[in-house]
């Protein structure tokens, strides 16, 4: 990952240092920084180097009008470019996919170059000409940035902890309440009253005062009719569009690695990625101690199993409940905000041990439950569809999961499945 800190603000206000400040995000991007201070506009940047690992590709980069801080990975970049040269001749000055987004936008404008974009981001461009700042979010909102208004202009950043010295320092009630709701803060709120995130998709434009706010046009959807393809066509088109997804992941001038968790998602993208490329590196948890639950050990086996058999080099990190208690303050301290899901520790973890190792970039297995059918009330839901015609198949779960002589997982399983049957599908997960 990448990361920045900048600011645009008016008068003769006092402003941040952007090669001092940028220092509070420096785990973001080890291999180089940089910083650009420019009338009211100041930027400071830190770059983890995944495509171009030569000095070309540093930020923040500058052309004759924009400045640009990037952070993320555009996958059809080298399509870009090649419409770009079709159109008229292009003097490149490296391989970086930052430099392609900076070139489409003095080609085609910010709007039009944002739209073409395929792949995770978070960007700030400054417009010499207009003495604008653009502040854009892919449409997943995978990549973060927040940013935080005041009369006199905004200062922005990748990070929370960045922007909390400029904040009064209220706690936000909106933030707070969602975070009980939902485990996270999801945008546009953040936990401080006065500082929020950008949405997915979202476009911030400031000139002179003035806020613009638009969105990245999202993906077209073919609502054209057309036949309902067979089973066996759609499988064939989802193991299409995967080894597709895998394969623009492995896009990198660095090591790439996986994390392997032992279930399906995980397991899928490192299997679609064994059959593109080779020499591969893979990381797994296996807890010990009082962590060690069976289904846990049988996940790292069968993390262990398969990374043996695709010839992976394998490496497993013992978890151990000292480990976290240990490095509690440190593993909190990379957190901006708190979160419900307690996996992150692991995942610091297996990060430090694949930096280690020599690996930048690793895939995972996040977000193919809900393609895979990864949580089991989604296969209930499923599974459901043959009971459908029983009526009294739903009221007679919730009696089962009232009698003690039932197991307490199962109670709960029953009490989750019956909640299921009594609600439509979408007012359950929509």
């Amino acid at each position: 990952m990448c990361g920045f800190v900048g600011y645009i603000l008016s008068g003769h206000t006092s402003r941040p240092e952007p090669a001092r400040w940028s220092e509070v995000i420096r785990h973001r991007g080890p291999d180089q920084g940089g910083h650009v201070a420019d009338g009211e506009f100041g930027i400071g940047t830190r770059r983890l180097a995944i495509l171009d690992l030569s000095e070309t590709g540093s930020q923040p980069m500058r052309g004759e009008r924009y400045t640009l801080g990037f952070n993320g990975e555009i996958y059809n970049h080298m399509e870009i470019r090649a419409a770009l040269e079709g159109e008229a001749p292009v003097a490149w000055r490296s391989r970086s996919d930052t430099e392609t987004v900076l070139r489409a936008v003095e080609r085609w404008g910010v709007s039009a170059a944002l739209a073409r974009l395929n792949g995770m981001y978070a960007l700030a461009l400054f417009d010499a000409h207009e003495r604008a700042l653009t502040l854009a979010r892919d449409p997943l909102g995978i990549k973060p940035l927040l940013y935080l208004e005041r009369p006199d202009g905004i200062l922005f950043a990748s990070e929370l902890k960045a922007l909390r010295p400029y904040s009064a320092g209220r706690i936000s009630a909106d933030g707070m309440a969602l975070y009980l709701l939902f485990g996270f803060v999801p945008a546009p709120f953040s936990l401080l009253a006065d500082v929020q995130k950008l949405l997915p998709g979202e476009v911030l434009r400031i000139c002179q005062g003035a806020r613009r706010r638009h969105f990245v046009q999202p993906l077209a959807w073919d609502t054209a009719p057309s036949p309902l393809p067979t089973i066996t066509e759609r499988m064939a088109q989802l193991r299409a569009e995967v080894s597709a997804a895998v394969s623009r992941q492995l896009l990198s001038d660095v090591p790439v690695g996986f994390f392997l968790s032992g279930g399906v998602d995980s397991t899928i993208v490192a299997a679609v990625a064994a059959r593109i490329a080779s020499g591969l590196t893979s990381f797994s948890i296996r807890p010990e101690g009082a962590a060690a639950d069976p289904g846990a050990q049988v996940d790292a086996d069968l993390a262990a199993s398969f990374a043996h058999d695709h010839g992976f080099a394998h490496h497993e990190i013992s978890l151990r409940p000292e480990i976290l208690t240990d490095d509690l303050a440190s593993l909190i301290d990379l957190l901006d905000e708190p979160t419900a899901e307690l996996y992150f520790a692991a995942e610091v973890l297996l990060s430090r041990r694949a930096r280690a190792a020599g690996v930048a970039v690793v895939l995972t297995g996040h977000g193919g439950d809900e393609v895979f059918l990864g949580y089991p009330s989604y296969s209930a839901q499923i599974k459901g569809e043959r009971y459908d015609g029983i009526p009294f198949f739903g009221p007679a779960l919730r009696t089962l999961a009232t009698l003690p002589i039932v197991p307490r997982d199962a109670r709960d399983n029953m009490r989750g499945a019956a909640e299921i049957w009594r609600r439509p599908f979408l007012e359950c997960y929509a």
